[in-house]
Parts: C-alpha cells; sequence; structure tokens
C-alpha cells in the first residue's frame, strides 16, 4: 500500500511542474541587504566616505560621519561596501590596530543592549551578561575592552535615529568616549539616518562632539535606477529573460516614489516570481504590474495592522457603513454613530466626535480613505468620506486584530441602512 502511495506521490508531485521553469541564477542578488561589487550612481560618495576612513590606515582617528537620505538612497550600501573594502585592507595588510563593527539600532534599541554588543564583538576574553549589570558596569567592560586591545575603532550605527529619545545617554557618552572613557582606544562613528532632522533633535553638547562631517544622500531619477537594474538583472536571471520595457517601467514607477532603488528593486524581484510561478519564459511588463499592485496590497495591510486600536475601529465603521453607489453621502457624523455602536458591541471605549474627526483626518493622509471637506454654507461643514483600499481585503486585515473579532458578524442598525 505505501508503494502504491509513493508511486501516486511521484505521478502528482505540484512541485515537479513548479520546478520546470527556473528564471533566476541569483534572485538574492536583487535583496537590499546584497552588496554588489560595484554601486552605480554612488561612485563619489564612496570616494568621498573611503577619504574620511583612509585617515585610520595612516593612524589618524577618521572624524565622526553623518550619512543622511531617504529611504532606498544607498546610505546602508555604501557605508557597508567602503567597510567592507577598509576590512579587506585590513586584513591584506595585517594590519592589528584597526577594528570595524556595523549595527543597525532599529534592532539594538536600548543603551546597555548596544554599548554590550560594541563591546562583546571586540572582547578577546570573557563576555558581558546580557543583563544583570547596571550602565555603569557595561561602560567600564567596555572601555576596558577597547582600552586593552588598543587602536581605532570604527563603529558604524545604523537607523541611529532609533535611539532617540531614550537613547540620549549611549549618544553622549560615546561621542565623548576618546575624551573620559578611553586612553589607548580610539573611536569613530558612522550615523547612517532616514531623518534629515535628526541633529535638531540632539543636545548641542552630542552635536559638537558627534557630528563633524556630514553626507547627504540624494534620491535616484530613473535613469539612474534604470542603470542599477540593468546591473542586477544581469547577475539575477538567465539570457535574454527581462522583456523590452520590464526594466525602464520598475525604474519609472519606482523613481515616482521618491526614487527607491529598494523598492525597484523588490518590483523586479516580485515581477520574475510571479513570471516563474506562472511557468512563464519572459519576465514582461503585465509582471511588473502584477508585481506593482501585490506591493500596494502589502503595504496598505502593514499600515492597516499598525494602527491604533481606535483608529481601526473608525475604518471598519467606515467600511462597514459604505456602500458605492451614485449619491452616496458617508459622513463624519454617521461614521461616529456606527463607530460608538461597534465600541459598544465589543467593549472599547470610544473617543469624543472631535477626536474621531482627526484620526478620520490622520487615515486620509495616510491614503487609507479619502475625506473631502464640504462647506454647507451656514450649514457648517462635515466631510464626505470613502474607502481608499479594497473593502474586503481591508475587513480580513482588520478582524486580524483579536480586539475586533467580535464584530466579525457585525449587523448595521436598521437606522443606519436609511443613510443609503
Amino acid at each position: 500500500m505505501l508503494d502504491m502511495l509513493d508511486k501516486k506521490d511521484s505521478q502528482t508531485d505540484p512541485f515537479d511542474t513548479l520546478l520546470l521553469t527556473n528564471i533566476f541564477i541569483n534572485k538574492n542578488s536583487l535583496s537590499s541587504s546584497y552588496i554588489p561589487e560595484q554601486l552605480p550612481e554612488r561612485e563619489h560618495e564612496i570616494t568621498e566616505l573611503q577619504y574620511e576612513l583612509s585617515n585610520a590606515l595612516r593612524g589618524d582617528i577618521p572624524n565622526n560621519i553623518f550619512v543622511y537620505g531617504k529611504t532606498g538612497v544607498g546610505k546602508t550600501a555604501c557605508v557597508r561596501k567602503v567597510i567592507y573594502q577598509l576590512n579587506t585592507k585590513i586584513e591584506e595588510e595585517n594590519i592589528k590596530n584597526i577594528k570595524t563593527i556595523y549595527i543597525n539600532c532599529a534592532t539594538t534599541p536600548t543603551e546597555c543592549q548596544i554599548i554590550t554588543e560594541i563591546a562583546n564583538f571586540f572582547s578577546t576574553k570573557n563576555l558581558a551578561p546580557t543583563r544583570g549589570w547596571g550602565a555603569k558596569e557595561y561602560y567600564n567592560f567596555f572601555a576596558r575592552t577597547l582600552n586593552e586591545l588598543s587602536g581605532i575603532f570604527i563603529i558604524a550605527l545604523d537607523e541611529i535615529d532609533k535611539l532617540l529619545p531614550e537613547g540620549k545617554n549611549f549618544l553622549y557618552n560615546i561621542s565623548g568616549a576618546n575624551e573620559h572613557l578611553l586612553s589607548n582606544a580610539k573611536i569613530s562613528i558612522i550615523g547612517i539616518s532616514n531623518d534629515l532632522k535628526f541633529t535638531e533633535k540632539l543636545d548641542s553638547r552630542i552635536l559638537s562632539r558627534l557630528c563633524e562631517r556630514e553626507m547627504i544622500i540624494p534620491p535616484y531619477n530613473s535613469v539612474q535606477l534604470q542603470k542599477i537594474l540593468k546591473q542586477r538583472s544581469n547577475i539575477a536571471f538567465h539570457k535574454n529573460i527581462i522583456d523590452d520595457g520590464v526594466i525602464s517601467l520598475c525604474a519609472a514607477l519606482s523613481a515616482q516614489e521618491h526614487g527607491d532603488a529598494r523598492k525597484a528593486l523588490d518590483m523586479l524581484r516580485m515581477a520574475g516570481e510571479i513570471a516563474q510561478r506562472d511557468n512563464n519564459e519572459k519576465v514582461t511588463e503585465k509582471h511588473v504590474r502584477k508585481a506593482q499592485n501585490k506591493m500596494e496590497l502589502d503595504r496598505v495591510s502593514e499600515l492597516i495592522k499598525t494602527l491604533p486600536i481606535q483608529s481601526k475601529l473608525l475604518l471598519f465603521s467606515i467600511i462597514e457603513l459604505y456602500t458605492p453607489h451614485p449619491g452616496n453621502r458617508l459622513t463624519t457624523g454617521e461614521v461616529y454613530s456606527t463607530y460608538q455602536d461597534m465600541g459598544t458591541k465589543i467593549g472599547i471605549d470610544f473617543v469624543s466626535q472631535r477626536r474621531a474627526t482627526d484620526l478620520i483626518s490622520e487615515l486620509d493622509m495616510l491614503g487609507i480613505i479619502n475625506a473631502r471637506v464640504i462647506s454647507y454654507g451656514r450649514g457648517g461643514r462635515t466631510r464626505e468620506i470613502t474607502p481608499a483600499t479594497p473593502i474586503p481585503t481591508t475587513k480580513d486585515i482588520l478582524l486580524q486584530d483579536e480586539s475586533l473579532a467580535g464584530l466579525k458578524n457585525y449587523k448595521l442598525p436598521r437606522s443606519k441602512k436609511s443613510f443609503f
């Protein structure tokens, strides 16, 4: 019997069909974590970083550098590329007194966590415990470790803005480490941030110590994105897989979104995955359009999931009330009435109508709904509200929140139905 099942499974194995088409050579080369040998359109920024870090090879402490720019403009790629090049030089020349570390502050957000990670990374003896010490003990271990090793320590802190406001002590202490903590070692900081106003949030004492050099990386334009996508596609796909127009379409769509190379690469990768799933031998513009729609749905899904519970409840009220037909006039008052009814049914305290109006404005700014202000002269003003995301999908996402699960079978009161 088992032999018969094995034979049947082998004849109907779904993986056989899925493996028929393989258009990728190295799909990982389309991920944001992949650092290619060359970074097109970032040669100037790389040269600037190389010049600053070359001071370490001369025995001098490199200036602290802050690298700014919007998401997907190549900040992290430039820094990691130059650090990799520096580490290669250090290894080739057997240089013992220069050491580097890269840390993403979004995943290591607290003062003690980040100082422990740095110290333990460099330590050649005992490691500091991940918990149980006070901040002073961690800093003492950090200073002792670096002083024993001596030399120049280059610390790259990606998403450094995530350290604020709780991490101000860390920034103050690390910026003054060369003067107050370290005797045989010196630190150079490379900060990376999406927040162009990050330095405005810093204490003047931290600012004067930390921000010696600033580098602002501009967004990519469509032509630059095409060069990047062309380079990566040659690594990622087999020859003659990418149809004419695919690269330019991905670049044009992403250029509209502030020149985000990460989004352009994700779109090309997803288009390739859709083509492969459909057993197509080429990636076409049709696959790019499908990828764009999926990415938009994924973005909306993530946005809705992270909304506060009151905003979710208001959004649920809107999609339950809304019926698309001529003459539909869904107003703030109607939404608020339904919102109160829903909140009462599932035991969630509701906010005032004024606060609810503010939350509706926020949903409008996020692009989840459209809320057009209508003036009735002396009769006052209200908003005409319509959903801006697919209603079934939005409802499914909202119901994933356990707090709203009780609304799965919610029925509008008869009075609400009469609005339409």
